[in-house]
Formats: C-alpha cells, sequence, structure tokens
C-alpha cells in the first residue's frame, strides 16, 4: 500500500485523483444541516466511527492512537490507546463490543482488539502473522503491462520497478461483524479477512488490481515517456471498507 504513484491521474473524466495506488473518485459535499447539532470537539484525525443503536458515538483519532467514547449529551471518554507512535482505527461496534485496530510502522504491524462490556480491552487477532505467512496478494502483479526493458529504463525512479508482486503489508482499516466472525478490510493485505471466534484469520477474497490506461494527457501530465502511451498499469485496489 505505500508504493506511491507521482499522483498519476490515469481516469481525468471522472475526477479521479491518485495520490497513491488508489483511484479516488471526487465525492460530491453534502449541503451542511444548520440543524445538527455537533457531537464531539477537538478530535484529532477522526477517521472512523461507529454508533451503537443507544446513540453512543465511539470515533477513532487515529494518528494520536486513541479511541473515544461519548454517550448523548456526555463528554468525551478514552476507552483505548495505542503506545507511542501507533495508530487506532477501523472501528466497529455490536452489541456493546467494539472492535477496532491498531497499526504501527511500514505497513508491519496490524492488530484487532476489542473492548468487551465490562470495560476490558482483550486482543483479538493479529494480522500480520497472517500476512506473513500468507501474503495473500503475492501473487497478484501490479504496476504496467508489457512495457519492455528500453521503456521501463526511461520511467521516472518512483515508478521502478515497472511491475511487482503483492508486498507482506498489513494495515486494517475498517471492520465490521456478523456473529461471532469479524470481517476487516485491510489496506496493505489488499483483501478482506475473517477472524472467527477463536481468533483465526482467513482470507475471504483478494481485491483485484484497479487497471487503467495511459492516454496522451495523462503522460504529458505526469512526466511520463511516451512510451507509456497506450499501456495499462495495474493498481494496487486498497480496500478501506467492508
Amino acid at each position: 500500500m505505500h508504493r506511491l504513484v507521482s499522483a498519476l491521474v490515469l481516469v481525468p473524466a471522472l475526477g479521479a485523483l491518485a495520490t497513491g495506488p488508489l483511484l479516488v473518485p471526487a465525492a460530491t459535499a453534502a449541503a451542511p444541516d444548520p440543524s445538527a447539532r455537533p457531537e464531539a470537539h477537538g478530535l484529532t484525525t477522526p477517521l472512523s466511527l461507529a454508533v451503537s443503536g443507544r446513540g453512543v458515538v465511539h470515533v477513532s483519532q487515529n494518528f494520536a492512537g486513541l479511541l473515544t467514547r461519548q454517550s448523548p449529551g456526555g463528554k468525551q471518554r478514552v476507552i483505548a490507546s495505542a503506545a507511542r507512535g501507533g495508530e487506532v482505527g477501523a472501528v466497529s461496534v455490536r452489541r456493546g463490543v467494539v472492535t477496532y485496530a491498531v497499526s504501527r510502522g511500514e505497513n508491519e504491524v496490524g492488530k484487532v482488539r476489542q473492548v468487551r462490556r465490562d470495560g476490558t480491552d482483550r486482543g483479538l487477532a493479529d494480522l500480520g502473522r497472517h500476512e506473513r505467512r500468507h501474503n495473500p496478494d503475492g501473487t497478484t502483479t501490479y504496476g504496467f503491462e508489457g512495457l519492455g526493458e528500453k521503456c521501463e529504463s526511461r520511467l521516472p525512479d518512483d515508478l521502478l520497478p515497472a511491475t511487482y508482486d503483492g508486498r507482506v503489508e498489513t494495515h486494517p482499516f475498517a471492520t465490521t461483524s456478523v456473529g461471532e466472525t469479524v470481517y476487516v478490510a485491510d489496506a496493505g493485505a489488499n483483501a478482506v479477512l475473517a477472524i472467527d471466534g477463536d481468533g483465526d484469520v482467513s482470507t475471504v477474497a483478494v481485491v483485484p488490481p484497479a487497471v487503467a490506461k495511459v492516454t496522451k494527457k495523462v503522460a504529458r501530465a505526469t512526466g511520463l515517456p511516451g512510451c507509456t502511451v497506450g499501456s495499462r498499469y495495474r493498481f494496487e485496489s486498497v480496500p478501506t471498507d467492508v
């Protein structure tokens, strides 16, 4: 997931912007509701949240490494945290049990944890171990298709190698629970994973690469050599929800 692709915009007609190997369509912002009341203030990078049936809001402060809870009309309370340098995210809640993930390093560490109804915090699964053992997208090839050595030698340094297989990476980005099973969108593994009640991890699906064609306009805008025009690039799809 960490591979950057020189802000390569391959689908300008869709208004897609790639700051990494993921094409993200531009979203249309909804008009603010003047009657809406802010539920929380002063949060740092709140990238994931889950709301229980009673209106209790659980919010991750990803880069601060905190998981906070706020009841309607109540104050924010930290219910879990990661050690210094860790990221907290992928929050979901079911029947009073809050599931979240802790990530660390350059996509080497990804662990899923749960806060039970009694407030105890327990580890559920080590996704990094599963990734090191199985590397679900390890047989998937990303990058340019069939450029040839001469053209590859003209590529910018940040696009080398021109092709590569899925790397050993984990970055759990979203979770949801069905029965005793927790499903995880792992943005580093480029896969959807399942964790059973015993904490055993299995691969549900590997997300196929997103394939886009290099046009003359794109090549000029991104500084790609002319020999890439007409070729196709296989981006890592990077799942971020489940």
